[in-house]
């Protein structure tokens, strides 16, 4: 049988995925359940409410699916890596490119990848996108996607590379193969939309799955698209169709009645005022002064209604522009906390001592360079010896290449510079930058920076790191690629 149970709010598609799971679990069956990365978590935190720890249940995207049953496949890029090799593409047509050449290439190559991704997932191919870019408003734009795209398939080929995407296509021969999914409950949660090649993944689970249900986040067309249940109900119908379920909303009346109005423009004004016992509006004069009275309503939560902090959430306008008020003001109140915003990768105090070490062999060992590879908490060395090393530098070593000069001892001695120290720090800096290559491709360098990490004990020291910080996250000061 086909289900698709429409839900009002993702809180209560979970209380369905929860109730499905404790019932097939009594009827010991078993269940897998598909879902967007971003809900994996939700998932198996759902599934642990209902039934503990169980092997009945697992919980899957569709690549983690495909990597368990056939394993890791060499040479598929990641979105990273083709956004990579988009961004080359970019900068090495740009005089062709009608539209795209004007922009910066290393912000647009993620874009640009995405939308190519989405075409090779409607099974659209660069020759469709060239034609369709014959004339209309849209004419540049196509024509830069479909060379960009061509291009992209050009390099595939020649390098032996596979898309991502080119990878999933063959999830459908898995599923209809699998052990996995012949005969068991199969669970579609969340999805907002399926391109072509995830509904030939939906098409294959209909025709091996004892019974497969889809749990979307829906409902009147005035709220909700409605765009995943619609594309499951309408792959359903060569299958015999979809029962349709809607689940009402459990949801609390000052909860539902902001669902039902937030996107009626009528409702700031025509709508019968409810009472809101539960709906509280404060004003404050600056946003530090607004945090400190959501942190002290946290803590009235917490320490009067028993509430946990994990159950809380706060909504900012910008997480970012935020971040440091918070730090601070939370920090004050000693309330833990997860920022939810995307962070620079150079930001991690690894990345940072990486990148650091990687562009000393970029630039020669530039002062600046040198002195972030020496000031990183990841560098073996003692913090008398890098203070010492470092001050000697700022006086006598303050050009590129400065560390790879032997100092002369009897200068050290007049400036009252510890040789042994300004030695120990170089012999442990020159030992690290052997290790990486000045000449070589992606491989070599990967090679040398898993040695530099093995080497400096990297991995050790983060331990230790996080272990030492862990008690007074979250003050972003604390543990950043500054520490």
């Amino acid at each position: 049988m086909i289900k698709s149970i429409v839900c009002p709010a993702l809180s209560v598609a979970l209380e369905q995925l929860k109730n499905i799971i404790a019932a097939n679990e009594r009827a010991q069956k078993n269940t897998l359940i598909f879902c967007e990365d971003r809900l994996t978590l939700a998932a198996e935190r759902t599934v642990c409410a209902a039934v503990g720890g169980t092997f009945g249940v697992s919980v899957f995207t569709f690549a983690r699916f495909l990597s368990s049953e056939r394993g890791k496949k060499s040479g598929v890029l990641s979105s990273q890596g083709s956004a990579m090799v988009v961004r080359r593409i970019i900068e090495e047509n740009k005089e062709k490119l009608k539209l795209f050449g004007k922009f910066s290439a290393a912000a647009s190559a993620a874009a640009v990848y995405d939308t190519i991704a989405l075409l090779y997932s409607s099974k659209i191919s660069a020759d469709d996108a060239m034609r369709a870019a014959a004339g209309g408003m849209l004419e540049s734009k196509l024509h830069d996607i479909a060379l960009v795209y061509s291009k992209y398939n050009e390099y595939l080929s020649e390098n032996g590379k596979t898309d991502r995407n080119a990878y999933l296509a063959e999830l459908p021969e898995v599923i209809v193969s699998s052990e996995k999914i012949a005969g068991s409950e199969v669970i579609f949660l969340g999805f907002r939309s399926f391109t072509t090649s995830a509904l030939d993944c939906v098409r294959a689970v209909f025709g091996s799955a004892k019974n497969t249900t889809g749990l979307f986040i829906g409902g009147g067309e005035d709220i909700y698209v409605n765009e995943g249940a619609a594309a499951f109900e309408g792959a359903a119908e060569r299958f015999g169709g979809a029962v349709y379920e809607f689940a009402e909303s459990t949801l609390i009346p000052e909860a539902e009645l902001l669902r039902r109005s937030l996107f009626n423009p009528e409702s700031f004004y025509s709508l019968t005022p409810s009472p809101c016992g539960n709906v509280f509006i404060a004003e404050a004069s600056d946003e530090e002064e607004e945090l400190e009275f959501i942190a002290a309503k946290i803590k009235r939560h917490v320490l009067d209604d028993g509430e946990r902090y994990a159950k809380i959430s706060v909504m900012v306008p910008d997480v970012a522009a935020a971040e440091r008020d918070i730090a601070r003001v939370f920090s004050q109140y000693r309330i833990p906390y997860y920022a939810d915003r995307r962070r620079k990768l150079s930001e991690h105090p690894v990345c940072a001592f990486i990148n650091d070490y990687i562009s000393c062999v970029l630039s020669g060992c530039s002062f600046k360079d040198t002195d972030g590879v020496v000031s990183s908490p990841f560098f073996p060395a003692t913090r008398e010896d890098k203070d010492a090393y470092r001050n000697y530098a700022l006086r006598l070593a303050n050009f590129r290449g400065g560390i790879k000069r032997e100092p002369k001892k009897e200068i050290l001695a007049d400036k009252k510079f510890s040789y042994e120290s300004v030695q120990r720090v170089r012999s442990i800096f020159l030992s690290g930058l052997s290790l990486l290559p000045a000449r070589g491709g992606a491989s070599a360098v990967c090679d040398g920076l898993r040695k530099l990490i093995k080497e400096f004990g990297v991995e050790d020291k983060l331990k230790e790191l996080s272990e030492k910080f862990k008690d007074s996250y979250p003050t972003a000061g604390q543990f950043s690629g500054r520490v």
